[in-house]
Parts: structure tokens; sequence; C-alpha cells
């Protein structure tokens, strides 16, 4: 997660566009020494736009146009934020960021993109679709097929604009529509000006001209667009147009915030010079179609963010190392290929156009070259191993990394074995060591305490120490306790004083909105040096209203649980690049949701609570089990499991814990469900786990949608051995 020397100084690339993706790649064969490189992307990916007319006809699946962000970063080293950019300040070197703190920089990239330049029109944010950003109209896309056969009539597609854009949008969803067994959709090109495809040379617009017409795709020129609603587009004059598909594709708005700051902007474009560096701050980039090139004026389109990604690297390295800068020149003119529908295409160049098949096999063929250079290995055969076993002192299991998180946490059994002399030797405060945080009394007050930190295992220190501090305040709430005061742990890797500071701010940011979600009062700490970031907490706590063991869950017991499991998979696959960047975001997002109003309610009428942790869901129910007398039945089919988890799973991954955990299979029985390898999966800030008096369960279910927590009923206790029958 961080380079072997120190680091000094900070790299931003806002915005997961072309050129920024490109630069990703170069930099995992040639990382600048010292220098730490940070993408922040509103999303886990980012569209190659080439690929959308495709995407919409049907010829591609939706992953394969995506740019797989949070992959692509943690595989090259870098640090992936994924969170909105929303204002800049070029004095403090800073970009801000929602729902965090802002971002130090030293040398910064923008490459963002534009908005939709129809957006003002009175209706069409909650009506239509803008082409751009791809993700927001792929998914309005794919409901709209969906519920084609809830139209009493054939469908009305409008298409706002008809350059080429527009045109290739138009005959892709005339043919997918067709497709899907539409026989005559009626599609509509709305343009303001007198003609279609104003800026493409006489023959292509001819030959594009033609599919249009063999496609029946109608054309209203010179009209313009006044409002948009549920079922119409109004025209000026008050005409009206049914339309139940509206999608904007012409123009291109900037974004506010670049505008908003000191960068000299142009219409809006930030201003560059021939390095695409800001034509008035010198250490701020901007590239494709977020930018306007000073020197002569370009069109938007990903073909220059692509041309422009060498470029922008070479020069984001001599900024770093204050050498001379490369130039960028633009070519004269490029060659255009435009999908129409089917798997033919229109190509053109220097006046020159052709049209068929072939044109089509071109420009998949160099589609799939561009997109083929972010792919990521498909299984897990050659990096997970199906039984691991030490093999030195370097963190490793059979060339496996050791995970971090819980996974990294010492084996049931082998913490088991280290504290049964002490247990049973009569040591005092060893005895009682057996539920999630220790109680003591002092003063005739009773104190509960907890401590607990993590590795990282995400190189983004807000995230890691939300997660850290969510999980170490559960031990407390298992208990039924109020926690109110925390004391922070923190190992820093080695980088400048300036960095450092950066760094441990962002953390005590986080550290600081985390606890106050809790009411819990940051009280001091301690911090160090060394190789890698570790977070760690140690909280105190009050007695609640009622306090609860792990011990105590009685047959008829119904068992709660509340949040999903699967991280330490998630994990595990994200360290070697197979999980995709959604399912680690997703992951990442329900380890940092805390479940603290949850566990108020369970507590109220649990038998038995804990947090579910590094022993997996089968390892803590075990624990419960043991110190009940009781055993267990659960259903495969309500265990709540997190996205991709199963996927990842089916193809070997295993968190570096999990064989240890497994060891419990001999007192699992299983029929008719799939093998329940995901329940001995360590959980990071899991959710709580809780045996609930059957006649209590429905109140308690009602309270918890009330407070709006989500519980699943995942089985029940039973008489017998800690036995646990899975069906």
């Amino acid at each position: 997660m961080y380079s072997d020397g120190p680091l000094t100084r900070n790299l931003v690339l806002i915005g997961g566009g072309h050129s920024h993706a490109l630069v990703l790649l170069e930099w995992a064969g040639n990382p600048v020494p010292g220098t730490r490189l940070t993408l922040v992307n509103e999303s886990a990916t980012a569209p190659y736009t080439g690929m959308l007319p495709g995407y919409i006809a049907g010829h591609y699946q939706r992953h394969e146009l995506q740019i797989d962000i949070v992959r692509l970063g943690g595989s090259v080293g870098a640090k992936v934020v994924v969170a909105k950019a929303v204002g800049l300040d070029c004095q403090q070197k800073q970009v801000r960021l929602k729902g965090r703190p802002s971002l130090p920089y030293d040398i910064l990239s923008i490459n963002i993109g534009v908005n939709s330049k129809l957006d003002m029109i009175p209706g069409y944010r909650e009506h239509a679709s803008p082409a751009k950003p791809l993700a927001g109209f792929a998914a309005r896309w794919d409901a709209f097929l969906e519920n084609l056969a809830a139209l009493s009539t054939d469908p009305g597609v409008v298409v706002l604009g008809g350059g080429v854009a527009g045109v290739e949008l138009a005959l892709a969803m005339s043919y997918r529509l067709r497709e899907a067994g539409v026989p005559k959709p009626r599609v509509t090109i709305c343009e303001r000006e007198q003609q279609l495809l104003s800026e493409v040379s006489g023959l292509c617009r001819s030959l594009l001209m033609r599919k249009l017409n063999q496609y029946e795709i109608i054309r209203l020129c010179g009209r313009s667009v006044t409002e948009i609603n549920r079922s119409h587009v109004v025209f000026e004059g008050g005409n009206r147009l049914r339309a139940d598909f509206v999608v904007g594709a012409t123009g291109a708005r900037p974004h506010d915030w670049p505008q908003m700051s000191s960068l000299r902007t142009e219409d809006g474009f930030i201003c560059v010079d021939r390095y695409l560096r800001s034509s008035n701050t010198p250490d701020v980039f901007a590239v494709g179609d977020c930018c306007h090139f000073t020197e002569r004026p370009l069109q938007k389109s990903g073909v220059f963010a692509i041309r422009q990604a060498p470029v922008l690297s070479h020069n984001l390295r001599s900024s770093l190392a204050r050498s001379r800068l490369r130039p960028y020149r633009p070519q004269g003119d490029f060659l255009k290929i435009v999908s129409t529908g089917a798997r033919t295409a229109v190509a053109s160049k220097f006046g020159v156009a052709m049209s068929g098949h072939a044109m089509w096999n071109w420009k998949d063929r160099i589609d799939r070259r561009f997109m083929n250079k972010f792919s990521f290995p498909a299984t897990a055969n050659q990096v997970f191993r199906p039984a691991p076993k030490p093999t030195g002192d370097k963190g490793e299991i059979e060339g496996q990394k050791l995970c971090g998180g819980c996974g990294a946490k010492i084996s049931q059994k082998s913490l088991d074995a280290a504290l049964e002399p002490l247990r049973t030797g009569g040591d005092k405060g060893f005895s009682n060591l057996v539920d999630d945080a220790a109680c003591v009394e002092i003063s005739s007050q009773q104190i509960f305490a907890a401590t607990d930190h993590l590795r990282a295992f995400f190189d983004d220190e807000w995230v890691m120490t939300r997660i850290a501090a969510v999980h170490a305040l559960n031990d407390l709430r298992a208990m039924g306790a109020i926690p109110h005061s925390a004391l922070v742990s923190l190992t820093i890797p080695y980088m400048s004083e300036n960095l450092q500071r950066g760094v441990v701010r962002e953390i005590m940011s986080a550290a600081r909105d985390a606890l106050e979600e809790q009411d819990v009062e940051i009280i001091g700490g301690h911090t160090t040096q060394g190789a890698e970031l570790t977070i760690g907490f140690s909280v105190l706590g009050t007695p609640g209203g009622r306090t609860v063991a792990i011990a105590g869950a009685r047959p008829g017991d119904k068992l709660l649980l509340t949040k999903p499991i699967g991280s330490g998979t998630i994990l595990a696959a994200h360290m070697v690049s197979l999980a995709s960047g959604e399912e680690v975001v997703d992951a990442l997002s329900v380890m940092s949701r805390s479940s603290h109003r949850a566990a108020e309610i369970l507590a109220r009428k649990a038998n038995a609570l804990t947090d579910v942790s590094g022993f997996g869901l089968v390892g803590h129910l075990l624990n419960m089990l043991e110190k009940s007398s009781a055993g267990a039945e659960l259903e495969w089919d309500a265990i709540p499991v997190m996205n991709g988890a199963n996927r990842l799973f089916g193809l070997g991954v295993r968190s570096s814990l999990w064989q240890h955990n497994a060891r419990a299979i001999s007192r699992i029985h299983s029929a008719g469900c799939t093998e329940p390898g995901l329940l001995f999966d360590p959980q990071t800030s899991g959710g709580f786990l809780a045996a609930i008096p059957s006649e209590s369960v429905d109140e308690t279910l009602h309270c918890l949608n009330r407070a709006g927590e989500k519980v699943f009923v995942i089985g029940r206790i039973v008489a017998g051995s800690s036995v646990i029958s899975v069906r």
C-alpha cells in the first residue's frame, strides 16, 4: 500500500477518465520514488464511452465497458478514494471532497469529463437520461427494457441532439428495441439546428442518413424542447410528442467546481497550455473533455484524452522531478467510426467514408484492445492454496499474502491454547476472558473495556478509520454496554512530516466522526511509525439498560443477525485484484456502517449476544453454544451474504484465517445446502448475533424496523450439545 522508502509528495488525480486510467497503468511499471499516488473518483468504475452504443444495442455486457478503478488503483499501489470532488483551493493546495476532509496535493491532475448541457430544461433532471455519465444512463435504459411489457402501446423514444452521439444512440436503441420484440419502435431525434450531423463530412453524413432511413427514425430539426414531463416532450409553441424514454445527447456542460476555483477557465472549461498544464496554476494539469486547449480548440472526444495520456504521464513525472515538460501536439484529423445499430459501422477520415460489417469489426478490435489493457485474472488457482501451512516469517502462507483486518487474527485454537494455562492456573483476571469485553468494578462502578486494532486492508485512511472505530465499539455493544470514551493507537508508515500531518489529521477527523455518531469522546492516544498503517482503539463504557453475556441462549430462541457475511473472502480477493471494485466498495460500506442502534434494541430482550468477527459466524455461534450448553439450527438461505462473496469463494478465494476456522467443520451437520464454507469466513466489523426469546421476536423486529435497522432471522437455538445443523 505504501512504497518501500519514505513518502514525501502527494500526486493526486481527480477523475477516472481515459487519460488517468492510462497514467495508472504506466505508473505500475515505473512509480516515482517517494511519491504517493492518489486517485479520486465518484464511483468504483469508470466507463469507456466508445463501447456505449454497442452496449445499448445489446452487443456488449455492461462489465465489458467499465474500467474497474478500484481494482486498477489497488494493483498499481495507488490510494483510491471513492468520493465526489466538490471544490478546489489552489492557494492551500487542497481538493474539497463531499462528506470527508479535504485532500492535500503537491501536483494535481483533473480528468472529470463533462455534464449534459440540457439539464436546465424544466423536467430534464426528473424525466430524461443524459448520455453522460454512463452509469446512470445505462441503469435507466436497462430498467426501461425490463418494463417494456408494461407499456400499453409501442414505446416512444426521443433523442435530444442530432450530432454523431445522438444519431449513434438512436440507431442503437432502435435496433435493440426490434431485438426485444418491438416491430416498429418510434425513435425520434430532435435537433435545434436545421440539419443533423453538421460536424461530419458530406459522404459520412450521407451514409448515416441512409441508416436512419433504414431504421425509420424520425427527424425533427429546427425545433427546441422547452419542457419534459413523465410522458411527453413539449416544444416551443406548445406542440407535444409522446416520450416513454428521453435521452440527452447534445452539447457538453462543464462541472461547476473548477470554474468556482481560481483556475482560469473558458466557458467553464479549464484552460491548459501546450503542456496540458493550467494556464495560470502550474501545479495543476487537466485533460480530456473538461479542459480547453488554448493552442487551438479541440472536439470533445475520447480520442484526444487517450492521446493526451502519454504526455500527461511524462509531465506529471517531470513536475515532480522539476525537469523539462513535453508539449502535446494534437492530430489534425482522426479516425471516426460510428456504429449503426446492428454490427455495422461507418468509418471516416480526411473526407473519405466507408460502411459495413468490416467497419464494425475494426471498431470492435480497437475498443477491445483498449479495454484489454485493464483486464485482471479470472481465477484464484495460482494465488490461493487449499491447505495453507506456515513457511517462514514473511507473513505469507504458501505464497498467499497474509490478510489484513480480522483475517490476520490468531486462530481460536492457538489463542485458547495460549490462555488456558493462565486461566486454570488461578492467575487473577484471566479466568473471566470469555466475553466480548472486560467488566471491572472501580469504586462500586462497573466499567466495561475493550481494545482492538486493524492492519490496513484498503489504502484509504478515512475508510479504514471508520471501520476500525465501529469494529472496536462493537465489543462493548455486544454486552449491552454504552461506550463513552476512546483512546486511539496509530502506526503510521514512514513519510515526511508534512505528509504525516495530513494522514494523522485525516485519521483523527474520521475517528471523531465515527465516534461522535455513538456519543463517544476521544480522550487520548499514542502514535508510532512503522512499515504499514495500523489503527486501533481502546474503548471504555458503562452498563446500559441491561447487561448481556455470550452465555445464556436457551432452546427455542431465534437467532438474529444484523449484517451480511463475506468480508474476509472479498478482502482476500481484493489483495490479488480478483474482487471487482463494486464488490469491494459494497463490502467497505457494510463494514463502515454502525449497527449500534440495532445492538441497543437487541440487548433489551436477548438471552445471549455477541458480535461476529475474526472467527466467523460459526466460530462465534459455537462460542455462544458452548457457554450456553445448547445447539443451533441455521437456515442456509436466510443467511445474508455480501455482494460477490459467493462468486469469489467459488473461484477458490480463502482468507488466511479461513483454514483455521474451518477446523470446526466436524461440528457442522449440513444437509440439502451448498457447501457452507462462508460460515467460516472471518468478518471485520461484522454484525451482531443475538439469541432472542421466540415470544419477543415480533416486538424486537418491529422496533428494529421503526429504527431503520435491517436484521435477518437465520435460525434458532435447540437443545443438545454444541453442534450446528445447517438446512
